[in-house]
C-alpha cells in the first residue's frame, strides 16, 4: 500500500465507530503497510520500544471486539490479521482456514478455502472452528 494515506486510516477507524487515537492510527497503520498476519513481536517491532504493550493489547482487543481484524488460532503465539471484507455491514466470520509454515512461520488467511462442515452430536453446538494447515509456504519449500 505504497499511497497510505492518514485519511484512509481515519475513516477505516470511524467506519467500525473505533475512537482516533494516535496509538490506533499507529498500529492500523502497520497492519495495512505490513499487509499480512502479525504476531505481537512482530508489532512490537514496527511499532518500537516507545510503544506501551497494556495500550497495544488493549487496542487489539479493541479492533477484535469491533471486527477489523482477527485473532488467528495458533497455540504458539498470538497473531492478528486485518479483516479484507466490502463492508462492515457483513455477518463478521473469522472460520476460515490458515497456513502457517513450519519454516518460517509464515501464517495467512485462506479465504477461499472451504472448510467441511463439521456434524456434531445433537447435544453439542460449534461456536467456532480452529483450521490451521501447517507445511513450508513458498520460498522455504525451495
Amino acid at each position: 500500500m505504497a499511497h497510505l494515506k492518514k485519511e484512509n486510516i481515519e475513516h477505516l477507524l470511524r467506519e467500525h465507530q473505533l475512537k482516533l487515537t494516535p496509538q490506533r492510527v499507529a498500529v492500523l497503520k502497520v497492519f495495512l503497510e505490513r499487509d499480512k498476519v502479525m504476531s505481537l513481536a512482530s508489532l512490537n517491532k514496527y511499532l518500537g520500544k516507545d510503544f506501551d504493550r497494556i495500550t497495544l493489547y488493549r487496542t487489539l482487543n479493541a479492533f477484535e471486539e469491533k471486527g477489523l481484524i482477527h485473532k488467528i488460532p495458533d497455540k504458539e503465539v498470538a497473531s492478528y490479521a486485518l479483516c479484507k471484507h466490502d463492508s462492515i455491514s457483513h455477518s463478521h466470520e473469522d472460520n476460515h482456514a490458515h497456513f502457517k509454515c513450519t519454516s518460517c512461520s509464515l501464517t495467512v488467511c485462506l479465504d477461499e478455502v472451504q472448510i467441511p462442515q463439521i456434524v456434531l452430536p445433537k447435544k453439542f453446538k460449534a461456536q467456532k472452528f480452529n483450521f490451521i494447515v501447517e507445511g513450508l509456504c513458498e520460498d522455504c519449500k525451495k
